[in-house]
C-alpha cells in the first residue's frame, strides 16, 4: 500500500524552504510561493494480511460438495 502525504511550510527567516520535521519519510518540494512551500512525500506500508476465519473455511468446504 503506498501513502502521500503533504504539507505546507513557511519559509525560513532568509527565504530558504523549510522542510517538514513529521514522520520519517523523504520530502519533495512541489510549488514555492509567497513565502511558504508545498512538500509532498510518498511512503510504502504494509497492509493488513486477508481475514482468514473458520466461516470463510466452512463455506469453502460446502462449495467442495
Amino acid at each position: 500500500m503506498l501513502k502521500i502525504f503533504r504539507t505546507v511550510t513557511s519559509d525560513s527567516a532568509d527565504g530558504r524552504p523549510w522542510p517538514p520535521t513529521e514522520r520519517n519519510v523523504l520530502w519533495a518540494m512541489v510549488r514555492r510561493g509567497e513565502s511558504c512551500t508545498l512538500w509532498r512525500a510518498i511512503e510504502f506500508a504494509e497492509s493488513d494480511p486477508p481475514a482468514t476465519d473458520f466461516a470463510i473455511l466452512q463455506w469453502a468446504a460446502k462449495l467442495k460438495g
